[in-house]
């Protein structure tokens, strides 16, 4: 495949993971798990902020350029959907993992990131992200329990 090729299907992954993360969130709510849906919304939106969040910190601190990597975008976004299906079933969390792997495997291929940008990234990232959405999906079922 030419670098061309390789350059649209790693821009297509984010849109298609969001495409499919609001399909997988459509049918949780069609099974009546309404405020369960709403939780990793909110948790959702609350992440994409984060790692924009992170992203102005670091051009205007500079932090990642301090250590010789680059803070990356496309894992961070990569990483708030994949998280998503982390709380799903265990094939779910298999194919995301996968994925994003491959994912990661592209951006190097392509010297997009180095492995140090998206290890990095992850590390700082991911404990949030889970965090929040793991407290929203919590809030959310206690408060449905309520009802």
């Amino acid at each position: 495949m030419t670098y061309e090729q390789l350059d649209a299907i790693a821009d297509s992954y984010i849109p298609m993971l969001l495409i499919i993360t609001l399909f997988s969130m459509t049918k949780d709510a069609l099974k009546q798990e309404i405020r369960l849906t709403i939780g990793r919304v909110i948790a959702l939106i609350l992440s994409i902020v984060i790692v924009y969040g992170v992203m102005f910190a670091d051009i205007a601190l500079s932090i990642w350029p301090s250590f010789g990597a680059d803070y990356s975008t496309h894992t961070a976004l990569a990483l708030v959907f994949v998280c998503y299906f982390l709380l799903k079933n265990m094939m779910y969390r298999i194919l995301a993992t996968l994925s994003l792997i491959a994912y990661f495997a592209l951006m190097m291929y392509q010297q997009y990131h180095t492995l140090l940008d998206i290890f990095s990234t992850t590390l700082v990232i991911m404990p949030v992200l889970l965090l929040l959405l793991r407290r929203c999906t919590k809030y959310a079922k206690h408060k449905s329990n309520l009802n």
